[in-house]
């Protein structure tokens, strides 16, 4: 709800209540060479967990104008708890329930936003502060290979940046959309174990102690992102319009695990796309030639290790890419 107290400042409340549950029915097995199947154990998890919450927000806005706007928000909110799915663990009077909590987070942020007929901005400036984060460790055992992996609430984290976004038309047909980001986001209370280790590869794994994560940067958070996108459009004698237009996208160093390891990472990189959009008289046909990673970038959007194995995997962005598309709007 919205509550103006005068015509220039408001009060915005609002709240969501939630209530999930998760069932899990899970057993494992393995391959028989004399029976030639898969030998299944009994059923070792058929369970169910339920959680509610109740999440606030709260924001003020003041409007000096027409042109300005001024705001400031606190809220919270939660990421659903789920169930280890594949758990190994078995189910016992001893044993926890193969369940994580939801993740909590509480997150402040203020800004100014601007509009005029040639220039837009949004300027924004927030914290917010992450409990129970959801991560899978590597934990030791006492048989081979000597270690597992247990989903958990295992971290605590903190963030804090800003971000600004220009819309700006120095000519009638000439748009420039930009944006750029500041983003310092830590571990304030993380201890796990490195499954790319070699000392967790024995029966003195167990001994191994706890890394402290603490102050290490959460996944795939660049501290630097921008994004430059220019647009030109051209009006044909036929009502038409072609749309020459480009994007630059840069990012510095994201690393893709919590244990900050440059083999798990992807160092800083811009990508440039282009493309050229026809569309018909009314705008209902269109064909766009595109060229995506002009360049052809070698860029990793993820990257794992492999505890079993001792390997490390990763998925690739795609290389230089080219087509055409065409569309028909109803």
């Amino acid at each position: 709800m919205t509550y103006d107290i005068t015509d220039r400042f408001s009060v915005k409340a609002g709240g969501r209540y939630s209530w999930e549950e998760r069932h899990l029915a899970n057993n494992t097995g393995l391959g028989s060479a004399a029976l030639n199947q898969l030998v299944l154990d009994p059923l070792q998890w058929d369970v169910s967990k339920s959680w509610d919450d109740f999440s606030p927000s709260l924001g003020l806005e003041f409007r000096p104008n027409q042109a300005w706007l001024l705001y400031g928000n606190w809220s919270r909110g939660f990421k659903s708890g789920t169930a280890e799915i594949g758990s190994t663990r078995r189910q016992s009077t001893t044993q926890p329930l193969p369940f994580v909590d939801p993740e909590e987070i509480e997150a402040f942020e203020v800004g100014v936003k601007y509009e005029s007929r040639n220039f837009n901005f949004n300027l924004a400036g927030f914290f917010q502060r992450l409990k129970n984060g959801q991560f899978s460790l590597t934990r030791p055992i006492p048989v081979a290979p000597f270690f597992t992996s247990t989903l958990t609430n295992a971290a605590e984290s903190e963030a804090y940046g800003a971000e600004l976004e220009v819309v700006w038309r120095p000519a009638p047909h000439f748009t420039v959309n930009a944006s750029i980001a500041y983003l310092h986001s830590e571990f304030t209370n993380f201890f796990s174990k490195d499954p790319l280790n070699p000392a967790l590869f024995g029966p003195g794994g167990a001994s191994v102690p706890d890394s402290d994560l603490s102050g290490n940067a959460t996944r795939m958070s660049p501290r630097w992102s921008l994004n430059l996108f220019p647009s030109y459009a051209i009006p044909l004698a036929n009502g038409g319009t072609i749309t020459l237009a480009s994007n630059l996208a840069y990012r510095s160093r994201q690393f893709h695990t919590e244990f900050n390891d440059l083999r798990l990472s992807q160092g800083s990189y811009a990508m440039l796309d282009a493309n050229i959009l026809y569309r018909s008289p009314g705008g209902h046909y269109s064909v766009n030639l595109f060229v995506k990673n002009i360049t052809d970038e070698l860029v990793y959007a993820g990257s794992f290790s492999v505890s079993t194995s001792r390997a490390i995997g990763g998925t690739l962005m795609p290389p230089r890419t080219y087509g055409v598309t065409v569309g028909y709007t109803f």
